[in-house]
Formats: structure tokens, C-alpha cells, sequence
């Protein structure tokens, strides 16, 4: 672990000090960081883990925020992106994307910055250039969606998420259908430097969008694709694009993780489908898609994938040459819920059922106590994991609140011991 010299350290008490959403750590604590570790998370069924894990949990924004996404930028600054809805005095709606800084590896945060364009659930992807992109989606509740139908869409920033272009939206006259349009959460930036987006609409199938300079234009013309074989898009709204998550194999291929409505897919063995799959989104599976051509084509690669049915929400991140480590969200279904974690050589020997790693859990209320209504109290987990370069990994997440009723925002902070 490297240290934090003092010099950094005092910058990032100087910008942070009473600053909105800032964590309560007090000045003789940040003194011990990076070495701070208050709080522990549970290791369910250790192997080659301890049974805990340090860590250090921080609270993030106000109440109703979600779904949150981080990202380390080339200045060392961790960048956290997450939303809300808001209610106006003349009685529209509109969602607010949120974006915090950190100076400290994640300890404590900056100010509140509201980005002046609409969006939810916003996803990062760093390009090697240090271009930054933002994918979202727009709903048409929104008052300032103008399309009349919920859109996806990528903005792009080249000051670190200072400063954002007006994006580039997923329309209609792009992709066809009539509902609304869909996208993979990131853009995967390829060997010879062009992109990769997988976009779609709703019963309209789904294509690539290729860019060949870092986000600026987009080139709309790639062929639909045809749905992999064993998977039924009339299932998932007639498309397998939205929320993919994109990653790019040793070998060139190409890794889709998909979430889709369970009927889509083959059954999972010794799960029972569960009674509102066709309509709750909660209840939704994950699935592996792979390409050999990028993109241009794909096969059903695992399905049934380790995970059941309420599990969802991927995330890769290789802390070391060696292994990989793969955070996801149980949304639904089980007695706890939240952000939980694994670590294997690679996707194909992923062990969940040892060394699973509790990053956020919290007791399931529509499952122990169903009179009260709450259909997704993981208030959708969401979050990513990255490496921070202090060595510590960074996971934040949104959970339902009881004592407030509203989603809450959460980085948790730990380390991972070598194995």
C-alpha cells in the first residue's frame, strides 16, 4: 500500500471541509489514513478469505439518490456519479444525474455537482486518451425529454466530467421501433482505439455503433443482429442490448453480461420461476453472451450463469494479473439483499457459493415481511468496484432506508488480502 503523503492530504481537507455529502471523519482520523478502517465486511462461507475484511463505510448525498457508479480518473480524483428524481413547483418531473469528487481514495467527498443535462443510472467508461463518457437514459416523464418515448444516451467530457457535451442520443430514426430505445450501460474502447456501443430499441432488435474518434461521431450504420440462438427476445421486451455490460477477452472476444426477464432464457435447474417474472424487473437473471466478430454476431455463451433469479447488476474488475473479481447485486427474492462480491481465476471458475464477500446487505423486508408492499428493497444495489491507487478497492451502493423511507447512497472503502 502506498502512503498518502501529508501535502495531499491537507489539499483534500482544504476543498472538502463543510463541503454537501462530505463522510463524518474528523481530522485526527484522516490523519491514520489510509490506514482507517472502522468498520468490517462479512466473508460468507470463507475458504481462502478471513472471515471479515476491513473497511470503511461513507455516506454519500441526501435521500432518494441511487444508483450509484464510480470511476478513477488520471489525476487520482475518484469520480461518483448517481440520481434523483425531483418534483417542480409547476408540477413536472425531471431526474437529476449527481456527480461527488474525492481527493482521498474514496474517503471523503466534494460538493454536489448537477449535471444541466437530464438522465438516470449513469455509467462511466474512461477511454486510454482520458476522454470520459457517461451513458444514461432518459425517461419521458422527464420534462425535458422531448422525444416522447424513455431514450438511451452518452455524454462526453474531456476535463475529468467538468464540463459535459449535450450527448448523443439513441432515437427512433436510429434504431427503428416504436417504444423506447436501449444500450449497453459502458462502450467498449477497442485495440486499434475505435469503440463499441451496443444499442436498440424495444421489439426493434438491437446493432453496434462504432466511433472512430473517441466518442465525438458516431458511425450508425451497423446491421441488426439477430437474437443468439436459446435466447427468446420475446421475453425481454424484444431485445437483449439494455444493460448489457461489455468486456473484452484475452482473445478477442467479446463478453456480454446481460440481464434479461427469466422466460428469455432456459430455466435455471432447481430454481423455480418466480410468480411476477414477466413483469417485475427485480426478479430478472443474468446471462453471458460471446462474440468472436465484434460484435457483428453472438452465441449464448452461459445460461444458466452462476447467479439465480433476483441477481443482476455485473461488474469485472482485475485487481492483479491473476485473478478477477466480480461484484453483482442480489436485488430480490432471498432473505438479504445488496452488493456482494467473489473472486476466481476467471469468469468460468467463479465460485459463489465460498468467499463471497457481504459488501452491502440488509435484511430483505419483502420477503420477511410482505404486508408492507416493498418490491425492491436493495433500492437496486448497483454498484461497481474499482481499484484505488493505494491499493484499497472502492464499492458504492443505494439501499432502502426504513428510518427514512428513501433509498440511501453508500461508498464503502476495504481491502482484499493477496492470495
Amino acid at each position: 500500500m502506498k502512503p498518502v503523503t501529508a501535502i495531499a492530504m491537507a489539499t483534500a481537507a482544504a476543498m472538502l471541509v463543510g463541503c454537501q455529502g462530505d463522510a463524518q471523519v474528523t481530522a485526527a482520523q484522516m490523519r491514520e489514513a489510509p490506514d482507517y478502517w472502522p468498520d468490517t465486511l462479512t466473508v460468507r462461507n470463507p475458504s481462502r478469505l478471513p472471515k471479515t475484511l476491513k473497511a470503511l463505510r461513507v455516506s454519500l448525498g441526501t435521500p432518494g439518490e441511487q444508483k450509484p457508479n464510480v470511476v478513477l480518473l488520471p489525476n487520482g480524483e475518484t469520480l461518483l456519479v448517481d440520481y434523483g428524481g425531483q418534483e417542480n413547483s409547476d408540477g413536472t418531473y425531471q431526474e437529476n444525474l449527481y456527480l461527488y469528487r474525492s481527493s482521498d481514495y474514496g474517503q471523503r467527498w466534494g460538493s454536489r455537482q448537477t449535471l444541466p443535462t437530464p438522465g438516470r443510472e449513469g455509467y462511466f467508461t474512461l477511454l486510454r486518451s482520458g476522454v470520459l463518457l457517461l451513458t444514461a437514459q432518459v425517461i419521458s416523464a422527464d420534462y425535458r425529454n422531448k422525444e416522447g418515448y424513455a431514450y438511451d444516451v452518452v455524454y462526453r467530457s474531456e476535463d475529468g466530467g467538468m464540463t459535459w457535451d449535450k450527448g448523443t442520443p439513441v432515437l427512433h430514426a436510429d434504431v427503428g421501433g416504436s417504444y423506447g430505445t436501449d444500450a449497453a450501460r459502458n462502450i467498449l474502447e477497442l485495440r486499434d482505439g475505435s469503440l463499441l456501443w451496443e444499442v436498440g430499441a424495444d421489439y426493434a432488435g438491437q446493432r453496434a455503433w462504432r466511433s472512430y474518434d473517441g466518442g465525438l461521431t458516431w458511425d450508425k450504420t451497423g446491421a441488426p443482429q439477430a437474437d443468439p440462438v436459446g435466447f427468446n427476445s420475446i421475453y425481454s421486451e424484444g431485445q437483449w442490448s439494455d444493460e448489457m455490460v461489455l468486456e473484452q477477452e484475452a482473445d478477442g472476444d467479446f463478453l456480454g453480461f446481460v440481464r434479461c426477464f427469466p422466460a428469455a432464457l432456459p430455466p435455471i435447474p432447481n430454481d423455480p420461476l418466480p410468480v411476477d417474472s414477466a413483469t417485475n424487473d427485480a426478479d430478472n437473471r443474468l446471462a453471458v453472451f460471446r462474440s468472436h466478430d465484434e460484435g457483428s454476431t453472438w452465441t449464448l455463451d452461459r445460461a444458466p450463469f452462476h447467479v439465480v433469479y433476483g441477481e443482476m447488476y455485473p461488474s469485472l474488475l482485475r485487481p492483479d494479473s491473476k485473478e478477477v473479481l466480480f461484484t453483482y447485486t442480489v436485488r430480490a427474492l432471498q432473505s438479504t439483499v445488496g452488493v456482494r462480491a467473489v473472486i476466481g481465476a476467471n469468469v468460468g471458475s467463479l465460485d459463489f457459493s465460498h468467499d463471497v464477500i457481504l459488501i452491502n446487505s440488509e435484511i430483505n423486508i419483502a420477503v420477511e415481511y410482505p404486508a408492507a408492499g416493498v418490491v425492491d428493497p436493495a433500492g437496486g444495489g448497483y454498484g461497481n468496484t474499482i481499484q484505488e491507487p493505494d491499493g484499497a478497492l472502492l464499492t458504492p451502493d443505494s439501499h432502502l432506508d426504513l428510518t427514512v423511507g428513501k433509498t440511501m447512497v453508500e461508498v464503502v472503502r476495504w481491502q482484499l488480502p493477496r492470495l
